[in-house]
């Protein structure tokens, strides 16, 4: 049932975007946010969670897009999407970190051209990803009257930084760990620091102001894999003449950082256009083969996209079979060595509800043809996650276990894991869109990092010798992995290399 009629607030030039050519900016001309005023729209909110309330909503043109910040209070972690029709209910944004329980604000672009009509425009919160794009009983609807009423209503005296100083009254602004990419950071720039911005996960979009400078280096140098691996390339090891694979989601592979590189792909269920991409696939692709980022720039890779999100095994098994197919089809010299498979289909703590006995099947059949499945699984997984010492990333044993806001202790954590990898203050590619390419920093990482990491070295190592089975492979991986200061073994890929270079 409709509720009652509130009101939020939208900056005046999201009226002229709606309406016309009122107030009209273009694209090139400067904003100053201080001055921007603001009007009241009315919008009718549909909300059954007794702990989700929307408070209020701004917006304001940046360039070709438009930025919103949202103001709520929530119990729980939602999804958030922004429908628009005209052609009936249009998905034109969605963002599955987008309310979060422990936060009061967030905020995400739009690009203007998206918003065709005023008909029907709403906004949703879900639970659970499942049910992000259906009809969900917790929304808001924007008033058409009222939008439609904007070119004469008047303007209030209120401008954008009032509206942020509940966030800052409220709010650690150097709060560490926050996921800020297409987050508009202007309004609290004042109060970064080059410190507080490294722990950040934040993509090109960004807006950091006047720290931009700051956020741009932390990025570039965040490129390199650390741990000695570009003194490796320099010496012209870099996977190359080694097939690889790696199993995750759909992506259109025409990031500069891997054009070329994907000998082979194939969706296995997907159900995306050819040009969408995702999060996930060209952040693995980069970190294994990326020409700046990953650890063997010269490795090929087949690619097997799979739809995650459905937590149905059978697809990720069905994609290794194939993988194992393709290898069979190529000479003994060049068969597919590794798969990173960053997710765990099976085992103690899957997200997987399906058919989880088909991956542990598919993984005995790849290993029986002698190819080496790296991934997440509890049982028979064995890559952690770290993160480097940011004043030298080169350095071995000033790796730290874990992540970076979880500080571990000593070597009683991680009991099953037997050796380390970096996954923590890494860039790595972003592609949603075929020809609209960027990067993410992260400033921290999951496993997921972790796994194409260690299937790139394990590729520098079949470059030298490339007669090396997998298990012996996997075997000389640990024993030349180094001894951190807390007493657990980070894979160390100097004296990987060494080791491999003396063998007769």
């Amino acid at each position: 049932m409709i509720k009652e009629m509130r009101s939020i607030h939208v900056l005046l030039i999201l009226g002229w975007l709606f309406i016309g050519n009122n107030h009209q900016l273009k694209a090139n001309d400067s904003i100053k946010i201080s001055q921007t005023p603001t009007v009241e729209i009315g919008f009718f909110p549909d909300i059954t969670a007794p702990d989700l309330k929307i408070k209020r909503l701004t917006a304001v043109l940046v360039n070709d897009s438009i930025l919103f910040t949202l103001e709520y209070t929530s119990q729980k972690d939602r999804f958030l999407s922004f429908f628009n029709p005209p052609n009936g209910n249009k998905l034109k944004y969605f963002d599955h970190n987008g309310i979060k329980k422990n936060d009061t604000l967030v905020t995400f672009y739009i690009a203007k051209t998206k918003f065709k009509s005023i008909e029907g425009i709403s906004m949703r919160f879900s639970e659970h990803r499942n049910r992000m794009i259906e009809r969900d009983r917790n929304f808001i609807s924007l008033d058409k009257d009222f939008v439609k009423g904007l070119v004469t209503t008047e303007t209030t005296k209120s401008s954008y930084p009032d509206f942020f100083s509940h966030y800052t009254k409220n709010h650690n602004s150097n709060k560490k760990f926050q996921d800020v990419r297409w987050k508009n950071l202007l309004a609290i720039q004042d109060s970064l620091t080059y410190e507080a911005i490294g722990t950040f996960t934040y993509n090109k979009d960004s807006k950091f102001g006047k720290h931009t400078p700051d956020a741009e280096q932390i990025m570039e140098k965040a490129k390199n894999p650390g741990l000695g691996i570009r003194s490796l390339h320099k010496q012209g090891i870099t996977g190359k003449g080694v097939n690889t694979a790696i199993i995750d989601q759909n992506l259109p592979g025409k990031h500069p950082e891997y054009v070329g590189k994907i000998t082979k792909y194939k969706d296995f269920g997907c159900k995306q256009s050819k040009n969408r991409g995702s999060m996930h696939a060209p952040g693995v692709l980069s970190l294994l083969a990326g020409n700046t980022i990953g650890t063997a720039p010269d490795a090929q890779v087949f690619l097997a996209a799979t739809p995650s999100w459905t937590r149905d095994a059978k697809y990720p098994a069905e994609a290794l079979l194939w993988i194992v197919k393709e290898s069979h089809r190529l000479p003994k010299e060049n068969k597919i060595r590794v798969v990173s498979l960053s997710g765990a289909p099976s085992g103690p703590g899957t997200p997987f509800t399906k058919n989880n006995q088909e991956w542990d099947e598919a993984v005995k059949v790849a290993e029986q043809e002698g190819i080496i499945v790296l991934d997440c699984t509890n049982d028979h997984g064995f890559i952690g996650p770290s993160y480097y010492d940011s004043n030298n990333p080169e350095d071995v044993k000033k790796c730290k276990v874990g992540y970076p806001d979880k500080a571990v202790k000593d070597s009683s954590s991680f009991p099953s894991i037997k050796i380390f990898a970096p996954c923590s203050g890494r860039t790595v590619a972003e592609e949603y869109k075929k020809g609209t390419n960027s990067y993410q920093y992260c400033g921290k990482g999951g496993l997921s990092w972790s796994i194409p990491y260690v299937a790139g070295v394990m590729a520098m190592g079949w470059q030298i010798k490339p007669a090396l089975s997998g298990p012996a492979m996997v075997t000389i991986l640990l024993e030349t992995a180094s001894t951190n200061f807390q007493g657990y073994k980070i894979i160390d890929p100097v004296k990987f290399i060494e080791y491999l270079r003396q063998m007769n």
